[in-house]
């Protein structure tokens, strides 16, 4: 069992992924989210094979930064419709580090800490769009039973 709390960007092609009782079928633009403790199973398709890029991190407040990601999107333990290349981009930064120095290490974990602001901003986007998808069908519903209530 997984000790740190893991993110997976993927990049392109197909895949599935399992977690408790949860199937799910994920593309290009999904991010699936994986807690520390968590039992998974995760392959790509035979047909149009993924390829993604993952990133681990742990800490006093790892726990709790996933949490809170994972409550704020529909399906738990995946994020659909992201730029899932500008997270490569930050892994890929990550990995040209030397992790030997200090000053590298540091700004690991700022690149880290940059992703996982840019992951809390996406799903305060996707909570806004939702709120006004909410509001325009409450505004379309009273609009509805309006018209209804006059014929």
């Amino acid at each position: 069992m997984r000790s740190y709390q893991l993110i997976h960007f993927v990049l392109n092609g197909e895949g599935e992924f399992r977690i408790n009782e949860h199937v799910f079928h994920l593309k290009a633009g999904d991010a699936f989210l994986i807690p520390a403790g968590k039992i998974t199973y995760y392959e790509a398709s035979k047909t149009n094979p993924w390829s993604y890029a993952w990133i681990s991190f742990i800490g006093i407040s790892s726990e709790s930064y996933l949490y809170q990601i994972m409550t704020s999107t529909e399906d738990i333990y995946v994020i659909h419709g992201l730029d899932t290349r500008k997270y490569y981009d930050s892994i890929s930064r990550i990995m040209q580090l030397d992790a030997s120095l200090t000053s590298h290490y540091f700004e690991g974990n700022s690149i880290l800490l940059h992703i996982i602001s840019m992951l809390f901003f996406q799903m305060l986007i996707f909570m806004k769009q939702t709120q006004i998808n909410c509001q325009l069908s409450m505004k379309l519903n009273f609009t509805l039973i309006s018209i209804m209530l006059r014929i």
